[in-house]
């Protein structure tokens, strides 16, 4: 970040920790990141399935995504694949069909108590 100021560049940098959940699991500390959250320089954006502890979560915003409904994952499915999903054109039919098929296979996976904690919404 220092440097791009430097040079006059208009770019902000972002730390991007995927699964931030996983050290505390293994009950690894990341209280490193504390001082970074605390004075922040670049942006950190971290996903996890599971809540971190409060001392994280204090110095964070937290976005906590509902449980999604099969009709809500065909929308943002159908809607990935062309404008006007309600009438698509013909050489998508046969995908978006397979897509629902998926959708409601993806929500049984879900609803199965063995995968529940395994799984969330950004798996879809």
């Amino acid at each position: 970040q220092e440097s791009h100021e430097r040079n006059g560049l208009p770019i902000n940098c972002v730390v991007f920790m995927d699964e931030a959940g996983l050290p505390e699991e293994s009950h690894e500390s990341l209280k490193v990141l504390h001082y970074f959250l605390d004075q922040p320089q670049v942006a950190f954006v971290a996903i996890t399935n599971r809540i971190l502890d409060a001392a994280k979560t204090n110095r964070a915003i937290s976005l906590f995504r509902p449980i999604t409904g099969e009709d809500d994952l065909r929308t943002l499915a159908y809607g990935c694949m062309c404008r006007d999903y309600e009438n698509p054109p013909a050489h998508l039919r046969t995908s978006m069909n397979r897509l629902s098929q998926f959708c409601s296979a993806y929500i049984e996976v879900i609803q199965d108590s063995r995968f529940s904690s395994f799984f969330g919404l950004r798996d879809f």
